[in-house]
């Protein structure tokens, strides 16, 4: 007679199929974690299907996708008004996820994750969804706010946060089911060896209110003079360009401030620039900063929220933090780092040294455990 195995341990599932949801694949730190999450799931031989609002054009900058990747888009313009965009895009996306039947759906920021639970409800799929920003500008300041964010995430399996900050906003049964994983940063970051050879303070991102670029353009204004040599650069384009080409010549800084608009090469932008400066307001996990830290190049951040710079930064170690709006500040910060050359090499160093924890490979690996202990607990 065969001998019975009672109590045996079950199989333990693993993620073969993810539907991944984001607005677009426009440049955004949102849109490069995705990215790079969907170049190692995909190589890890997890089938990815990618949707998006509706599809950008050629002439639009965006991050490259593996064209093995399945794709959909939820509209063909992004015309409409708020309520028919959304009811069309929920509907849409619910019919997609019940066709593809994935393992998880995965759906980044907040708009995005509101429709995705939406869509997703009565549907037997894992949902993990990722806040990507500070919550109370994702979800609202306030009481009311934070009621009606709790009870949307409350139907998701699972919460990915960048900060603990960012946690803490939401209700403690929020948080028993949620994970806070920095954001990978790409190999070639770490590949790059930083040389620091051009007289350039640099500054990477949207030029958007939240980045709080007008900050910079006036602390650097007031130290211009001291140091004839070094121009000031910002990669990104937004809705505020011209209003800060304006201030600049109202600064009459004009010639010395560079707007590059974007560009494909950040890391050789990075090996070679004096000093990265990051002026938000409010930031999520800013990749950009983390990239900075990742070649070596010596940095200084506003302490924002929800505490990204600071859970990546020790001030005076790897990095120096500034008050938030500080203009005093920035202004003492950037005249300290430029007239000292050992500071500026010890901070740069470190920074690399300190980044190595957020490879992408040791990253994405968390995200991959995460979603196995989702779909795990049955």
């Amino acid at each position: 007679m065969a001998k019975v195995s009672y109590g045996a341990k079950r199989e333990k599932a693993e993620v073969k199929k993810i539907v991944m949801y984001i607005d677009s694949m426009g440049h955004g730190g949102a849109q490069r974690v995705m990215s790079i999450l969907i170049d190692n799931l995909t190589k890890s031989k997890v089938h990815v299907v990618l949707v998006n609002d509706f599809k950008l054009s050629n002439n639009e900058t965006q991050y490259s996708i593996d064209e093995g990747v399945k794709r959909y888009y939820l509209q063909d313009k992004i015309e409409g008004n708020f309520f028919s965009k959304n009811i069309k895009r929920i509907h849409n996306l619910r019919k997609i996820i019940k066709f593809e039947k994935p393992d998880i759906v995965l759906s980044f920021l907040g708009n995005p994750n509101k429709r995705m639970l939406l869509a997703t409800i009565g549907i037997s799929v894992r949902k993990v969804v990722s806040v990507r920003n500070d919550p109370n500008k994702e979800y609202g300041a306030g009481a009311f706010h934070r009621i009606i964010a709790n009870l949307i995430l409350g139907l998701s399996d699972g919460v990915i946060f960048q900060t603990k900050d960012a946690q803490k906003y939401f209700s403690k049964s929020i948080q028993k089911k949620s994970e806070v994983i920095f954001n990978p940063v790409s190999d070639v970051f770490f590949d790059t060896k930083y040389i620091g050879d051009e007289k350039t303070i640099v500054s990477i991102g949207r030029l958007e209110q939240q980045k709080n670029n007008a900050l910079l353009i006036n602390a650097y204004a007031k130290i211009a003079d001291k140091y004839p040599d070094y121009r000031l650069v910002f990669y990104g384009q937004g809705s505020l360009a011209k209003e800060l080409q304006q201030l600049c010549s109202d600064l009459h800084i004009s010639s010395r401030v560079v707007f590059a608009g974007d560009t494909n090469n950040v890391s050789e932008v990075l090996e070679h620039c004096g000093l990265f400066v990051l002026s938000s307001d409010y930031e999520g996990m800013p990749n950009s900063l983390m990239e900075a830290m990742a070649v070596g190049v010596p940095c200084i951040s506003t302490d924002c929220p929800c505490g990204g710079p600071k859970e990546l930064i020790v001030n005076g170690q790897d990095g120096v933090l500034v008050d938030v709006g500080n203009l005093k500040q920035l202004e003492d910060a950037i005249c300290m780092l430029l007239n000292d050359d050992i500071s500026r090499c010890r901070l740069g160093q470190n920074a690399k040294e300190e980044t190595l924890r957020l490879k992408s490979s040791i990253i994405c690996e968390k995200w991959k455990s995460f979603f196995e202990k989702i779909i795990n607990c049955m």
